[in-house]
């Protein structure tokens, strides 16, 4: 498997010190939706980062929040503030890009490496807390990691939003959770 060094622990930090800047509890909201996605990718793009234009899973979870909730949903930042306001919480089950230069063996002992992160992060979510996964691949690690937190609601996992049909499984399929489980925060003003 591919060394975690060589992804230093200071890029790895710059990541999460921005990940945990959007935690809903930073401003007085619980976590009521984790998302949890394999890892962020190994392109620089980062789902919190506004400099690079944000990543592809985050285009297409803004979309899907338009579909549930219309025009009140915002762009960029802003939208990761409602995000927030909201009580969502993106996090990866792996520390680091797995989505290349890994054999599928590396891959999956990544995924099971991920997991101990994983049931730390939530043993602290509140009862009733809804857990949304994105790619199937990961279904099975995250459900294990949670298999101590029977009064959490797991939702079946969301297609990966890559490719078209994909992006149309995730967007129609999130917004659907959307409607029926979320009340959406559209402003802070």
């Amino acid at each position: 498997m591919p060394d975690a060094t060589c992804y230093s622990s200071a890029v790895i930090d710059r990541y999460e010190r921005l990940r945990q800047s959007f935690r809903p509890e930073r401003i007085g909201v619980p976590t009521q939706v984790l998302m949890i996605a394999e890892s962020r990718p190994d392109s620089g793009k980062f789902f919190y980062r506004a400099e690079t234009n944000f990543s592809n899973l985050f285009h297409r979870t803004r979309e899907a929040f338009r579909l549930a909730y219309g025009r009140a949903v915002k762009d960029g930042v802003n939208f990761l503030q409602q995000y927030q306001r909201s009580g969502f919480f993106l996090v990866d089950l792996c520390s680091q890009p797995v989505n290349r230069g890994m054999s599928d063996e590396e891959r999956l002992e990544a995924h099971r490496m991920g997991e101990q992160k994983l049931r730390r992060q939530l043993k602290k979510l509140p009862p009733n807390a809804h857990v949304v996964m994105v790619m199937k691949a990961i279904e099975h690690h995250v459900r294990r990691a949670g298999s101590n937190r029977p009064d959490l609601v797991f939702h079946p996992a969301l297609p990966f939003p890559n490719w078209p049909k994909q992006r149309a499984d995730y967007e129609c399929g999130l917004a659907a959770f959307l409607r029926a489980n979320v009340s959406f925060v559209p402003s802070g003003d």
